[in-house]
């Protein structure tokens, strides 16, 4: 198997490793003290980019499940 391939196929996990690892490389400037003195654009880059990962992972899921929408106009 390829490795776009495999990528394709298993692209939930992948998704899910991208998000440990953001996770990870913004623990210590940012996770281990949300409510520090940070500006509030920082706080609502955090909370959209949280959002945009799991948005990324909830489609990966539903698209692996097979449980894809429909639109009959």
């Amino acid at each position: 198997m390829t490795l776009p391939k495999f990528i394709y196929r298993h692209s939930v996990w992948v998704f899910l490793v991208f998000t440990v690892l953001a996770l990870i490389a913004f623990w210590r400037n940012y996770l281990v003290n949300p409510l520090g003195p940070h500006p509030a654009m920082i706080h609502i880059h955090a909370i959209v980019m949280l959002a945009w990962c799991a948005l990324l992972i909830a489609q990966a899921t539903l698209i692996r499940i097979r449980k894809r929408m429909s639109l009959d106009l």
